[in-house]
């Protein structure tokens, strides 16, 4: 608590700094209601880029002035990362002075900065003329994706670089040199025997304790890792060499960078083609995307859950049954029975948003049995041959990593507890950008009072509503806490956010500045700390 409230603590700065802003503010609100003008757009906009960091001060001072041991460094909780190190450089100044002298780190932010403000154009770009062929739609669409493929390189090569020799490390390596942060070691188990990966994982689980999420997840996670490798042509080489964790990275980038045209299938679906491209653009520059985009394997699971979704709501919200979204349901369910426990999250957001509907739109039995059932029994038809096939012990895979986990994260009282659950959901609602994260919460606002249709609201508030479930009564308190990787929630509420900023007069004004906050918000937190934990 010796410096939790001196100067220059980074929260109480910004708590300083958001209390004069609504002191102007207010000020400047009682002048515009004596001339009977409303709020401007400008006021608004820093209104709602400065509240939820507000929210994240507030909690990051608790966490200083009472420590408990949470699992990060006490001064960038919450967002699990950790500062450049001690020997980097000391405090704000210290560290800007030692940036001022790398070359790699001027050479990669101007890399960083480029391709910043070329995505900001390219959003005003879709604001102003949005394309109306179909061909112009898929340009423009390749145009975004290969935007969510190169801004996480670019962001995560600063400050250190891309590429390092051998028995060193670059900013976009560092992450995958913590066995614990990745996969890629759980391919020293694999080797070049999936099948018999596959088969004896049960046996093989215990091995994979070096990397955490090898022995806490189904054996299809190491899989897609060592597939990633074959794709990106280093097969079963050692994953300590440098050479074999940048492709790694690199492709990892290139298949999670396929959420975006997902998440602009989904926010078509439901609201407009205008709402769908400031939604595919909002979830490019999600900080916590791009944090994770080059390491994290729940970038690629986001992709599966964006696909359930979308093939969700054409199941249940179409005028009659649609055989091949809902076969492709059930089949993406089975994949992620295989991936991640977690698999039961998106089966249960589909049979509650169906059953919402189902409710309202007075479904007979018939309709029900085939929508719900159909992608359920495809999905227990697949999985249930793939684990007789292989011979394995779901159930018990699943106990091994429930007991690991429990071992390892424990609320010792209340306050644990809270903060763990509180510090878990700043800091994914608060990397989804200040702006954008201000945005949901309105949209939120608006479909509670009824501003949106039906099957809107009913996939919105499933989402929501299951995901809340394991976090308050799951198995082990990691849940609260690992809230920060489950990039798949704010897929849907960022369809909405994309909604509620296309419907606004000056959108071009709104969107452009609501990618620029993210995109600045993580090249600021780039320049001090490391997501490598």
């Amino acid at each position: 608590m010796t410096d939790a409230l001196v100067y220059p603590s980074v929260p109480l700065f910004l708590l300083g700094g958001w209390g004069l802003f609504e002191l102007a503010r207010a000020w400047r609100l009682v002048r515009l209601r004596r001339g009977g003008r409303a709020e401007g757009p400008v006021l608004r906009f820093l209104k709602w880029s400065l509240r939820p960091w507000a929210a994240w001060a507030a909690v990051n001072l608790v966490h200083r002035i009472w420590p408990h041991g949470w699992l990060c460094n006490a001064r960038t909780f919450p967002f699990y990362a950790n500062c450049l190190g001690t020997g980097f450089g000391t405090g704000i100044w210290g560290t800007l002075l030692r940036l001022w002298e790398l070359q790699t780190f001027w050479r990669w932010t101007a890399v960083g900065v480029a391709l910043s403000v070329g995505f900001c154009l390219l959003v005003l770009f879709a604001c102003r003329r949005p394309p109306r062929s179909l061909r112009a739609r898929i340009g423009l669409l390749l145009v975004f994706y290969l935007f969510a493929v190169a801004l996480p390189l670019a962001l995560n090569s600063i400050p250190f670089g891309a590429t390092a020799p051998q028995g060193e490390n670059s900013s976009l390596l560092e992450p995958w040199t913590d066995s614990g942060s990745t996969y890629l070691y759980g391919l020293l188990v694999v080797k070049d025997r999936p099948s018999h990966f596959m088969r004896h994982f049960a046996e093989l689980q215990p091995r994979l304790k070096m990397t955490i999420h090898g022995v806490t997840h189904p054996p299809g996670a190491t899989l897609l890792q060592y597939g990633i490798g074959h794709l990106f042509g280093v097969g079963h080489e050692n994953p300590r060499l440098n050479t074999t964790r940048l492709r790694h990275a690199i492709g990892v980038a290139v298949l999670g960078g396929l959420g975006v045209v997902l998440v602009w299938l989904i926010a078509r679906s439901l609201f407009s083609e205008g709402a769908a491209w400031l939604a595919a653009a909002f979830w490019v520059v999600l900080p916590g995307r791009l944090a994770y985009a080059t390491f994290a394997l729940d970038t690629l699971f986001a992709g599966f859950f964006a696909l359930a979704f979308w093939l969700g709501w054409l199941v249940v919200t179409s005028g009659k049954m649609r055989w091949v979204p809902a076969v492709g349901l059930g089949a993406v369910f089975a994949c992620l029975t295989m991936l991640t426990y977690s698999w039961c999250i998106a089966a249960a957001m589909f049979v509650v948003f169906g059953l919402c509907v189902a409710r309202e739109s007075k479904w007979r039995l018939r309709d029900l049995s085939l929508r719900l059932g159909l992608p359920l029994g495809v999905m227990t038809v697949l999985s249930g041959a793939c684990l007789i096939v292989h011979r394995l012990n779901y159930l018990a895979t699943y106990r091994a990593a429930t007991d690991f986990m429990k071992s390892m994260h424990v609320c010792a009282d209340a306050l644990q507890w809270v903060v763990k659950l509180a510090g878990g959901q700043v800091d994914l609602w608060l990397m989804t950008g200040s702006t954008v994260c201000s945005v949901i919460v309105i949209a939120l606002a608006r479909a509670l009072g009824g501003r949106h249709g039906l099957a809107q609201r009913a996939l919105l508030f499933s989402v929501l509503g299951v995901y809340a479930l394991p976090l308050l009564f799951g198995p082990n308190p990691v849940k609260m806490e690992a809230a920060r990787l489950w990039h798949w929630i704010p897929v849907v509420p960022v369809a909405f956010a994309g909604d509620a900023v296309w419907r606004e007069p000056r959108r071009s004004f709104f969107s452009v500045g609501a990618v620029a906050v993210s995109l600045l918000t993580f090249l600021v937190m780039k320049c001090f700390v490391s997501f490598a934990v």
